[in-house]
């Protein structure tokens, strides 16, 4: 699977489960990719035609507490609004998959 670098779309789950994310990472990192559960996006040029006004944001994922890389177990995650002149930098917008594409991450 191409390691894709999508936005999220306002209004398409802009709150994330923390325990969804953590179930998808494991079972990627027990399974690999499921060819069943593809995250589906839509490519950049043709997803900011259909913006419609609505904000593009990036998930971020930091420690919870202490210092260094978060892990599964010590993770918070924060969406962040991309500015419109930055969105040629992601290959698109998340359309279905928003806790996998994070847990590939």
């Amino acid at each position: 699977m191409k390691n894709l670098n999508l936005l999220f779309i306002e209004g398409n789950r802009t709150k994330i489960d923390n325990s969804n994310v953590v179930e998808s990472y494991n079972k990627i990192k027990a399974w690999g990719f499921i060819e069943t559960m593809p995250i589906e996006y839509f490519p950049m040029e043709e997803a900011k035609n259909k913006l419609g006004g609505r904000k593009l944001y990036r998930p971020t994922i930091t420690r919870k507490k202490g210092e260094g890389s978060a892990t599964i177990s010590n993770f918070e995650i924060k969406m962040v609004e991309v500015q419109e002149a930055d969105y040629d930098k992601y290959d698109g917008v998340c359309g279905d998959g928003q806790h996998r594409t994070i847990a590939h991450v």
